[in-house]
This record gives structure tokens, sequence and C-alpha cells, in this order.
């Protein structure tokens, strides 16, 4: 897969330049998820992101620091442009492969290869299960819902977008209830969206990739988490609010309806506004709250 790789750059009429060791290519990841023989990218000279990496191919600027001498390096002028046209090579974000004997048993379901679904699991017709997810015992989902959906993740060549290729995948754990309409993006790279036991999305959610969830959240109706939101235990988001890209949330926060939170919480409490502000102690008499 390598000299495919360079060969695509080659062919972009990208320059670039090889040092290191020589390592295959077998997948695409993060730099955070890097398995042995994985292809990632980063943009910027930082060495202390790859310092414990072994045996995985970099795709960075001309000047990066090469400390780490148990990697190979791919230096080119704009490494996320060429990572992002080389993810194409790892996979199709315009179609997947469906598992003909496993949407069988679910039928008016459509489910996608490498999937794993556990027992007592209720898929409703016109639920669409995309490749590589995972569905924990006791889950419902409902009509509508696509699970491991592509998000849209782009970089600029010029006045030209460039889709990633996203290869991740979805979880869902044991007793979740995912109602209509909800959209679930699978992981980008190497990465997985994570829905935690217990938790319930409402009609019209959309989650964003590569976002963890923890067990026993309850998520209303029309509520946004853009992508790599880290959510904690026993959360409750109230209808219409909206989670910006990374953001972390501790255990027991309430969002208010219509919020719009813009940096991570300090403290659990109750969250109101635009942007969000902690303005209490969460109370556990609210109807509807998980419980501590």
């Amino acid at each position: 897969m390598k000299n495919k790789v360079l060969k695509y750059i080659k062919e972009l009429e990208y320059e670039y330049k090889l040092s290191g060791i020589n390592v295959p290519i077998s997948d695409i990841s993060l730099i955070h998820f890097a398995r042995e023989n994985d292809l990632c990218y980063l943009d910027a000279n930082v060495p202390r992101l790859v310092k414990d990496k072994q045996n995985i191919t970099l795709i960075c600027p001309f000047d990066f620091d090469e400390s780490n001498t148990n990697i190979s390096y791919i230096k080119v002028k704009d490494p996320k442009l060429v990572f992002y046209y080389v993810s194409h090579l790892f996979g199709d974000n315009k179609t997947f492969k469906i598992d003909k004997e496993l949407s069988k048993k679910y039928p008016g379901a459509t489910i996608g290869i490498n999937c794993k679904i556990g027992n007592n699991v209720a898929i409703q017709p016109g639920v669409i299960i995309r490749s590589n997810t995972i569905i924990g015992n006791n889950t419902t989902i409902e009509s509508g819902s696509v699970i491991g959906s592509t998000g849209l993740l782009w970089t600029w060549n010029k006045d030209k977008k460039v889709m990633l290729t996203l290869t991740g995948g979805t979880e869902i754990g044991k007793d979740c209830y995912i109602c209509c309409n909800v959209s679930i993006v699978r992981g980008s790279c190497n990465e997985m969206t994570y829905i935690g036991d217990g938790t319930m999305i409402a009609p019209g959610s959309a989650i964003g990739h590569g976002c963890s969830i923890g067990k026993n959240t309850h998520i209303a109706n029309n509520v946004t988490l853009s992508g790599a939101v880290t959510i904690g235990e026993n959360c409750f988001f109230g209808s219409g609010c909206t989670v910006q890209p990374a953001i972390k949330i501790l255990n027991n926060t309430v969002l208010g309806s219509g919020a719009i939170l813009t940096k991570d919480t300090e403290k659990s409490g109750v969250y109101v506004g635009i942007p969000a502000k902690w303005i209490k102690e969460r109370n556990n008499n609210l109807k509807g709250l998980p419980k501590k």
C-alpha cells in the first residue's frame, strides 16, 4: 500500500521527501489512535505527539523534527490536504457494502458489513446501519435513524473542497433507546463514535464523528453534538441545544434547552444561555434527569 500512496501523491503533482525507517502501510488513522503500520498526519512541527510511536508513517511538514527514529516520514507542503486526498485509497464515503443475511433478520432495515448486533435488539424498518457498527444487548433503534453515517470533514485545495474518507466505526452500548430520525456519524479514521449504556436519544438529534457519550445520559429532541465531543455519565441535554467541537463535559451536567456550549465545563451543574454558562448546582428532583 505504501507504493500506492506514494504513486498517488506523485499523480497529484505534490513534491514529497521520504526519510526515517521503511514501514509498510496497512491503514489510516488519526495520530492519537495510531497502530503499527498506520498512515497518520500532523500539520505542524510537534514531535512530542509522536515521540512514543513506533512503525507508523507520518505525513508531515518539510521542517518536522525527526527525533523519533522509529517511524517513517513523508514530508510535504500541506500534510492535511495530502492525507485527505490519500484517505480515498482506504475507503469510500459514497457507498457501503450491505450484509444481506444480517439485514434479513430486521425486515425493512439496511445493515452494512462488519456489524455486530447483540441479543434482544429491536431495529425498526427504515433504519440504516453503516458498516463497522456494534450494538449492545436490549437496544432499540426507531425508523428513520442512520447509525454510522458519513460526516462532512473537508479541507481546501484552493477553491475546491477535498473530503476526508471516514473509515472509523460506531458503538452503541446496551439498554439504549435511539428514537426516530437520529443521525450518528461514525468515527473518522480508526476512531469510534461511542454511545454509553442506558443512553436515550430523542427524535431529530445529530451526533458528530468521534463523540463519546457516557452511560445513562439523556439527549432530548433536535440536539446537535459537533465532532469529538466528550460527555460524562448521567448528563441531560435539553431540546435544541448545541455543543461545539471537541468540548469536554463533566458527569452530572445539565444543558438547558436552546443553549450553546462553547467551552469545556469546569464543574457539574446546570448550564443555560448563549453562550452557555453555569447557573446552579444540579437538582435531582428535576423531571427526566438521570440519577447520580
